[in-house]
């Protein structure tokens, strides 16, 4: 989970990154007291098998 402090052009752009090394977004909430923030969670393809998620769409590419 990481939290991310950023215009909102910014936010896509570190998102898309993230996205292009293989994480997969399951998950975000902005921030109820700061609503310029928002936390999401990644997990990697690698760890699909592992924890035996089972991908149904790529929100970022």
């Amino acid at each position: 989970m990481i939290e991310i402090h950023g215009t909102p052009f910014e936010t896509a752009s570190l998102l898309r990154v993230i996205s292009r090394r293989g994480y997969w977004l399951y998950s975000y909430e902005i921030n109820g007291a700061w609503h310029n923030l928002c936390e999401f969670s990644f997990i990697h393809e690698k760890a699909f098998t592992r924890y035996g998620a089972i991908p149904m769409a790529k929100y970022l590419n």
